[in-house]
């Protein structure tokens, strides 16, 4: 059966979405839709496979350099890039126990601080490439606070209420094989729990595809 990418696009429209479905087939339905491949490092591919890693053996400036194998937190993929992807798209081969946490923008006006993610200023630094922006914009959020440091009493507003979204994340874990987790990488935001099966230092892989929507 051919993945309905559209489809489930439409399901994650705010927040995320489960699919089953193959790399190949993903990436087949979204040339099929126009969505373009985002490298999260210019000398990467788009096509990443992440895997718990220790702090001594995870890329630099990673999330996996800063917590291990421990808990890492809500962010959204991106916050170095100019212009971060519109969405992620996480898939495994086998199921793993180690759980991938999800938190959605709220709806409406209530209980956001819109002012302080509209207008908060965080310095974003990606290497040689720093830059000032906000954790909110027209179209949704963007934040990591491995690479995101907050300038001004607004932004340190901003990066609290990401914090205290910990609270309410809820936990995706991977129970079937072929599985395709979809992120609206602008109104969700998402993390890993700490790895506590052994088997999965080893066991574990997601792959992980970055889309940008072409003539945003």
């Amino acid at each position: 059966m051919t993945l309905d990418l559209p489809a489930l696009a439409d399901a994650a429209k705010d927040s995320w979405a489960l699919g089953t479905g193959s790399v190949y087939e993903l990436r087949a339905a979204a040339a099929r839709q126009g969505w373009a491949e985002v490298p999260m490092r210019s000398t990467d591919s788009a096509l990443s496979v992440l895997r718990p890693q220790s702090q001594a053996d995870a890329a630099p400036n990673s999330l996996s350099a800063v917590h291990g194998l421990g808990e890492q937190p809500l962010h959204t993929d991106g916050a170095h890039l100019r212009w971060p992807p519109d969405w992620i798209a996480l898939v495994v081969d086998e199921p793993n126990s180690t759980a991938t946490k999800l938190w959605r923008l709220p709806t409406g006006s209530g209980g956001v601080p819109w002012n302080a993610l509209l207008n908060g200023i965080f310095l974003v630094s990606s290497g040689p490439d720093r830059f000032l922006t906000a954790s909110g914009d027209g179209r949704g959020v963007r934040y990591d606070p491995t690479c995101m440091v907050p300038c001004d009493q607004r932004a340190k507003c901003a990066a609290e209420f990401f914090s205290e979204a910990e609270e309410s994340a809820e936990d995706h874990t991977w129970h079937r094989s072929r599985e395709i987790l979809l992120i609206n990488n602008r109104k969700a935001l998402h993390g890993r729990r700490a790895v506590a099966d052994t088997t999965d230092i080893a066991s574990r892989t997601v792959h992980r595809i970055a889309f940008t929507l072409e003539g945003r």
